[in-house]
């Protein structure tokens, strides 16, 4: 599955969206190793970020990787096709990812950090993960956001 929103939060998506679009809130993005990623079933199941690295999980180490701020988060609302649109600013960019240390890479997790610069992944929420795959090799990795946006929340009849 190439888009999977964490059962916890599915209908709240827009509040944590537009916070971090209207508040101090941010929504961040880490990045999950290939080795030991969960199943989509397993994985919409994680309530925090804690949670989601101490199951089978783990979070990306290659050199120069830190969690990014997803910036210019927007909501756009489609009454012709009955959607909601989540979106942000592309691509997301690690320069010089890995190098003296790569991974191989298969989620981007997509989660709300309610105070940015003092939250812990205790209180990090994940709210969903879309399927990459990338190995570092020491130069830049981008994450392109697709024009048609991050996800989008259709209703289907």
């Amino acid at each position: 599955m190439g888009n999977v929103p964490a059962n916890a939060y599915k209908g709240k998506l827009q509040w944590y969206w537009e916070q971090a679009r209207d508040t101090a809130a941010d929504i961040q993005v880490a990045l999950m190793l290939a080795a030991g990623n969960p199943t989509d079933g397993a994985v919409q199941d994680f309530t925090t970020l804690t949670a989601l690295w101490a199951g089978t999980g783990d979070e990306a180490t290659f050199t120069n990787y830190a969690r990014k701020t997803v910036t210019n988060p927007t909501v756009s609302i489609d009454n012709t096709l009955d959607q909601i649109v989540f979106g942000a600013d592309s691509p997301i960019t690690w320069s010089n990812a890995g190098g003296a240390t790569n991974n191989t890479l298969a989620r981007a997790v997509f989660f709300y950090d309610p105070a940015p610069g003092s939250s812990t992944d205790t209180t990090r929420l994940p709210l969903f993960y879309n399927d990459i795959s990338a190995t570092t090799d020491g130069t830049t990795l981008m994450l392109t956001i697709n024009p048609g946006g991050l996800f989008v929340v259709k209703n289907t009849v």
